[in-house]
Order: structure tokens, then sequence, then C-alpha cells
């Protein structure tokens, strides 16, 4: 008489590499704040025209000193301009930034005030409105997607992950896999760089006729937008604090991950 069987219980699957959560962090910090340097010098070397800005320095202190003046808006009344002037911000070997300043539709009651107020870039020798780009955001994050890539195609570390004691592994870092890698990780700062370029060419006008929609339409759009913008890099990067799947979603695209490097 056979004895019976015991079923086996299943397998347990394999143990899920490690988060390595805050030396990514640290790490992407280090290689961002280098790439931000690198993109400030390089627009500093180059020769931009005045319109174009190179922004400033990672951690560099930005001076602003203002002065009141008397301005005159197109399509905003002088009676509802409650103060106005102009601004300079000097920043660390960046040239000096020029800006007008209007607060209007003041409004003070017993126990609250409130107000508008709107800022726009100028000529200096003019005061007129200048549109005024400043791609050093974009810039930096195109040159942090190039060199990291290169590195991995060369099978290196970034900077940042050489500090941090990381490396990214995989049979497809090699060849164009490694820049495909670094845009898809980028993917969602890209696009927002990308979106908010246009944020300082908008003329004195078309600001003034976005202040002047009813309030809670206009709060409405902007926590909309946030709120969308912050789901999407949310799914994006896999709800990475608080869920691992052993791999960021753009790992799972390439191929690679990340883990501690071995030491020499």
């Amino acid at each position: 008489m056979s004895s019976p069987t015991t079923a086996l219980p299943p397998p347990s699957p394999p143990p899920l590499p490690p988060r390595l959560f805050w030396r990514r962090i640290f790490a992407f910090l280090v290689d961002l704040t280098l790439a931000s340097a690198l993109s400030f010098a390089l627009l500093v070397a180059l020769p931009l025209p005045a319109w174009v800005h190179p922004g400033s320095l990672p951690f560099a202190p930005v001076k602003t000193m203002c002065t009141k003046a008397t301005i005159a808006a197109s399509g905003l009344a002088p009676q509802r301009i409650a103060a106005s002037g102009f601004c300079t911000a000097l920043s660390v070997g960046a040239p000096d930034l020029h800006s007008a300043f209007l607060i209007f539709d003041a409004v003070q009651t017993e126990n609250t005030s409130s107000r508008k107020s709107v800022s726009y870039f100028i000529d200096p020798t003019t005061g007129r409105f200048q549109p005024t780009l400043q791609p050093q955001t974009f810039l930096c994050l195109v040159l942090l997607a190039l060199i990291s890539g290169h590195l991995h195609r060369k099978g290196r570390a970034s900077p940042g992950k050489w500090l941090l004691g990381l490396r990214v592994t995989g049979l497809r870092v090699a060849g164009p896999a490694g820049l495909r890698r670094e845009t898809l990780r980028l993917a969602p700062l890209l696009i927002a760089a990308v979106l908010a370029l246009p944020a300082t060419i908008l003329a004195p006008e078309t600001l003034f006729a976005l202040m002047d929609r009813p309030l809670a339409a206009t709060l409405g759009m902007i926590a909309t937008l946030a709120l969308t913008g912050l789901a999407l890099v949310w799914f994006w990067y896999d709800f990475f604090p608080l869920r691992w799947k052993g791999a960021l979603r753009h790992d799972r695209l390439c191929a690679t991950a990340v883990i501690r490097a071995r030491k020499a």
C-alpha cells in the first residue's frame, strides 16, 4: 500500500534586487548639478543673442535689486496699478537680467488684503518688453542624457553613480541603448522643460488677460495641470518610493539594471 504523497509548496519567487533608493537619488542630484554647471558654461561661452539668457550657476546666490517707477502698461488701466518698478537680477558669471513688475487690483479690507502681480523681462535701454528665452534647464537635461548615455555605452558609470558606488548593467547597455535608456529616464523632465520654455516670452498683455480670468478658474486650471503632471511623473517612475518591482520602467524597457559597483 503506497503512502499518500504530500504536495510540495510552490517555490518562492526570487528576492527582488535592492532598491538603492537614496543612493540613486543622490547620484542623480550630483549628475544634475554637474550637467547644470556645464550647460551654464556653454551658454555663457556661446555668442548668444540678447534675448537668450544663460541662467545661473547651481547654488550660486542671485541678488535682485528693485526700484519703484511709474510704468504705463498697455492693456491695463492706470487706475488699476497700485505699484510698479524695475528689477535687476545679478548672478555670478551671468549677464544682468532686467525685468519690470506691476502690482494691480490691490484691495485692502479690515481683515484681508488681495492683489495681483505680474513680472516680465525688458530691454534695459528702452524699458520695453523683451521676450527672453532661458534654455539652461532643457540644455542641462540634454547634456545629462548624452553624457550618461555615452558613459554607459563605454561600460562606465556617470560621476554621480561612481561617487555613490553604483553602475548600470545589462546586455543591451552597449550601443545606442545607453542613450535610449537615459532619454526614457529623463522623458518627463525633458517634456516639462520644453513646455516651460514659452513661459518667459509671453507679452505683458497676455499675462494681464490671464490674471483677469476668474480666480477660481485660474487656480483650478493650475491645480489640474500640476496634479496631472505629478500623476504622470509618478506613473512613469513606477511609484518608486512606495512600490518596488525590481527595476524602474526605463530599466525594464531597456533590459538594464542599477546595481552596486564591485569594489576593486
